[in-house]
């Protein structure tokens, strides 16, 4: 909000402002993500970079304000931005997340194509996944893999807990890079996919739609919404017990007009 109200030559707001100022001075008792925050608004603003001890944050604040700048104030800079000297490939979704937040220049083109290299090298699936949804990783491969990134549902033992076994596909979602990349290359198998799942285990089916909320209705339309809720409107009517009063409202949404078949 700060940054905001100063690029539209507003006064900011005493309370932003004060914070603002607050964490400028004493970046380090803030801690690396507020600090980082401060930073990008900082060179938004034309001013230098305020000191964030975390080196990605770091590079997540100069490669945003840069993009900001780009687009905001017109600035013509658009020169890749470098890889640092400290690249850390512990951390190559932490990067890939930069690239993607940032997808829309070439400022993130060099840093992409070194996390990319690092992330094929090592396999990481993840990373790949994150960098696909952005336009940087080719998303055929990881689409065709069959045994694509999942995320656990809270509470089920990781890799390596537990016996040692990863959790059976049962106990996990879609992740949300895999439902976006579907719906987005793929959407007549990412709806048999859901439809599948939904005989079986709807979080997974509802995982999916959610993911995939914004590609599903490029692809369709909103009557899609409509069309989805009453089949879950159907789905619970059908699935209460006999001469039970039907629930008013559905899935967080106040039933429709569908009935049991």
């Amino acid at each position: 909000m700060y940054t905001e109200q100063r690029l539209c030559g507003r006064r900011p707001d005493p309370e932003a402002a004060a914070v603002h100022e607050e964490v400028r001075r004493s970046p380090e008792a803030a801690g690396p993500i507020v600090a980082a925050v401060v930073s990008a608004n900082e060179q938004v603003l034309g001013a230098a970079a305020i000191p964030v001890a975390d080196p990605v944050y770091r590079l997540h604040a100069r490669i945003t304000a840069r993009t900001t700048r780009a687009h905001r104030l017109g600035a013509d800079d658009l020169a890749p931005e470098p890889v640092p000297d400290g690249f850390d490939g512990r951390r190559l979704p932490a990067y890939a997340e930069i690239v993607r937040q940032n997808a829309d220049t070439p400022i993130v083109a060099a840093l992409a194509a070194r996390v990319r290299a690092e992330a094929t090298a090592h396999d990481d699936r993840e990373t790949l996944l994150i960098l696909a949804d952005a336009g940087y990783a080719d998303h055929g491969p990881l689409l065709d893999e069959p045994g694509p990134v999942r995320r656990r549902r809270a509470g089920v033992p990781g890799r390596g807990e537990a016996a040692g076994r990863r959790p059976a596909t049962g106990d996990e979602v879609p992740s949300a890079e895999m439902s976006v990349l579907m719906f987005r290359h793929r959407s007549a198998e990412a709806v048999r996919q859901v439809s599948a799942a939904a005989r079986t285990d709807w979080t997974v089916a509802a995982a999916m739609l959610e993911h995939g909320a914004a590609e599903l209705l490029a692809v369709t339309g909103p009557r899609i919404a409509r069309d989805l809720h009453d089949a879950v409107v159907r789905a619970a009517d059908c699935a209460g017990p006999p001469g039970s009063a039907p629930p008013p409202v559905v899935d967080g949404a106040h039933r429709s007009s569908a009935t049991c078949p």
